[in-house]
């Protein structure tokens, strides 16, 4: 997360080609200039229904999916 919520416009090709919108460490969210929202958005403008998935190994969100 550190990394930035630009990544999909960043990394366009990769996304474009991606299944699955895998988001980890989502329970450090609340400290690092990050929006899950943002991210989601712009992956899903470079390839529609591209499905995100956040994950936490801390608390355990995500993983019942």
């Amino acid at each position: 997360m550190p990394e930035g919520s630009d990544k999909p416009a960043k990394y366009s090709a990769t996304f474009r080609s991606a299944d699955l919108l895998l988001i980890t460490k989502t329970d450090l969210v609340p400290y690092f200039d990050f929006s899950m929202d943002e991210a989601a958005k712009e992956a899903g403008i470079l390839k529609p229904g591209l499905e995100p998935l956040p994950l936490s190994a801390t608390t355990g969100e995500g993983f019942e999916r």
